[in-house]
């Protein structure tokens, strides 16, 4: 009978993590598309003038971005995963160049 509770306390918890992943965060950012990273470990970033942050940008060949290094560019985003720390910069997915 413990294990009952136990199993439905964590689907419950699953629950609210999944609910928590659905929401989507828009964001609007102005910057220097540029690439980071060493030879084999090389992604493209976005470096946003107002905030100072970089973003990682998860599908850059939507848009063509690679041959769009060096430009200052605004986009519309969403935000799929937060900044950990150093070198681990927030993830986001390129919905629109304005």
């Amino acid at each position: 009978m413990l294990g009952l509770v136990s199993c439905a306390e964590s689907r419950t918890q699953v629950a609210k993590i999944e609910k928590k992943e659905l929401e989507v965060s828009i964001i609007i950012l102005q910057g220097k598309i540029s690439m980071k990273g060493s030879s084999l470990i090389s992604y493209l970033s976005i470096s946003d003038i107002t905030s100072g942050k970089s973003y990682k940008i998860s599908n850059p060949t939507t848009f063509n971005l690679s041959d769009k290094q060096n430009y200052t560019l605004s986009i519309k985003a969403k935000l799929i995963k937060k900044s950990v720390g150093p070198g681990f910069p927030a993830i986001i997915e390129v919905i629109e160049i304005l």
